[in-house]
């Protein structure tokens, strides 16, 4: 099932057709404040082709592309260039949220939100990093969402879907018991071997062997055998939402193509807020090659990061 932003990969090579302006109807808005005239402006001044819309092919209405239709009518065009898609009306909507999330005038972070308890109602058995990559949200965030309740949320799903596409418990009391009792009957069972009998992902199950590890009460004086890292408090920590959404609001790069090229490249979410799962799927031989990548991906941007700060210090030097 697809549930990210793979939902309008295909969309490029939907075939593209002519069809007056008359016939479409206008599409739901995703943002709160309605279509952006600013931006609606700055698509009519533009003297390129502007891509394609996105059009339900039932109901005529537009799933994407709302700023070049107020434009093209503005400009007073009869035709607009189309790409049909047979959907429902709850993959209508996922359609145009991925869309807005990987092109175009960015969301700000209470439309997405917003887009996160609407998806959540209609695809209850999403996982929150699932739900998140969809609206460009991080998973805890939507975590918070969900633990905030949705209005109209009817049900609890016993099982949720990740991004690998697997079905595992919400709640996973009783597989974490069953995983821990074959651990106990087998103790050098393989992970995977433990995490499919029971249910689990390698890494929960690779988490409960641990704790079973773990010194027991009258060993609690003996000194630990490393040191584990205080967490840093939360309200110290940034919130890397907040930061985006306020380069979003930003005219100077809101409404300048480097600008927006620059949004998308920051948008893009690191690693750490993927699945556990995939990590933990990752075949040992193939982990060597991938921890030199991500390492050399991490040293690029320290590096543009001491770059941006020198030109800063001479700025307001």
């Amino acid at each position: 099932m697809k549930h990210d932003l793979q939902v309008v990969a295909g969309v490029a090579e939907l075939p593209t057709t002519s069809v007056p302006i008359d016939e479409l109807r206008d599409g739901e808005c995703l943002r709160a404040g309605g279509v952006n005239q600013a931006h609606v402006k700055l698509l009519m001044e533009y003297d390129g082709e502007l891509p394609p819309i996105l059009v339900q092919r039932s109901t005529m209405r537009v799933i994407d592309g709302m700023h070049r239709l107020h434009a093209a009518r503005a400009k007073g065009a009869t035709m607009i260039k189309v790409q049909f898609v047979d959907v429902n009306e709850s993959t209508a909507f996922l359609y145009g949220v991925a869309a807005n999330i990987a092109h175009g005038l960015p969301l700000s972070l209470s439309d997405r939100k917003a887009a996160a308890r609407r998806l959540m109602l209609m695809f209850p058995e999403w996982s929150d990093r699932a739900l998140g990559r969809a609206c460009g949200l991080a998973g805890k965030t939507v975590a918070t969402l969900r633990a905030n309740g949705v209005d109209g949320e009817s049900r609890t799903p016993s099982h949720r879907i990740g991004l690998d596409g697997r079905s595992r418990p919400v709640d996973t009391t009783v597989a974490r018991g069953l995983a821990r009792k074959m651990l106990e009957a087998r103790p050098d069972a393989p992970l995977r071997e433990i995490a499919k009998a029971a249910g689990l992902s390698p890494g929960t199950v690779r988490r409960v062997r641990e704790r079973m590890n773990r010194p027991t009460s009258e060993d609690q004086n003996d000194p630990p055998l490393r040191s584990v890292p205080r967490p840093v408090p939360a309200q110290t920590q940034p919130d890397p939402d907040q930061i985006l959404d306020n380069l979003r609001r930003d005219p100077s790069i809101r409404y300048r193509d480097k600008g927006r090229d620059l949004l998308r490249l920051l948008h893009r979410q690191p690693v750490l807020t993927v699945a556990p799962e995939i990590i933990d799927d990752i075949p040992p031989h193939c982990i060597p090659s991938i921890v030199c990548l991500t390492r050399i991906y991490a040293q690029e941007w320290l590096t543009l990061a001491g770059m941006l700060e020198s030109r800063y210090r001479k700025n307001v030097a």
